[in-house]
């Protein structure tokens, strides 16, 4: 029984390939996190509020001693084959995230908005792994404060 106590011919019938099991749970994932990460009210806030409240999120859902790091991020370091069904479920992930920012930075006025979601990206991915290691505490405001940083005039 390798797949979580699934016979592996169950399996088979549930996915296509042995490469589609792991794609199964960050892609079930990611509307909750999603979800986690978007502010309640975003028409009431500025685009360098909307940066700022991802960095936020990410400082308080980081403390859970259970915290290990984006997992989507876990993924494409993992498996390191962009090819793999996880990975692309990740990669389109992250390429969400990265056109989230660099729509903020758009309407924050930003000359080029590729730069500050870019730059965003490496903070909240960079962040997310240190704290998912233990070799950062998120707790003091430095993650949003790099973010804001990072959004430049493109934050609004």
């Amino acid at each position: 029984m390798p797949y979580g106590g699934c016979a592996e011919a169950s399996t088979y019938r549930l996915f296509e390939s042995k490469g589609e099991v792991p794609a199964a749970s960050p892609e079930k994932q990611r509307p909750s996190i999603e979800a986690e990460f978007a502010p309640a009210d975003p028409e009431g806030m500025t685009p360098r509020e909307r940066i700022t409240h991802v960095f936020e999120r990410l400082e308080q859902v980081s403390q859970a001693p259970s915290y290990r790091g984006c997992p989507y991020l876990a993924v494409l370091v993992e498996l390191k084959d962009l090819d793999h069904p996880a990975s692309a479920v990740a990669r389109t992930v992250k390429q969400r995230m990265e056109s989230t920012f660099r729509t903020q930075a758009e309407r924050g006025g930003a000359a080029d908005p590729d730069l500050p979601a870019r730059r965003l990206m490496l903070v909240y991915d960079g962040a997310s792994a240190r704290a998912g290691s233990g070799a950062e505490r998120l707790d003091d405001g430095l993650t949003r404060a790099t973010a804001g940083g990072a959004a430049g005039r493109g934050g609004g």
